[in-house]
């Protein structure tokens, strides 16, 4: 007889999925978070032909 609460079913394999799934939730809420942070203290994505013609703007003319 094998101890494999999951294919047994019953309480104990429905509350071990729902700590499962509660972890990986948790996991996925903290790298959104972070995600955002870094966003913030970057600022708005900006595309590479705008990022060229800031970089020349400020560059001095001859």
């Amino acid at each position: 007889m094998e101890g494999n609460i999951q294919k047994g079913g019953g309480s104990f394999a429905q509350r071990g999925r729902a700590n499962e799934e509660a972890y990986f939730h948790q996991k996925e809420m903290e790298k959104l978070a972070a995600l955002s942070k870094q966003q913030e203290n970057h600022g708005p994505p900006t595309s590479s032909g705008e990022k060229e013609k800031t970089q020349q703007d400020s560059q001095p003319k001859k």
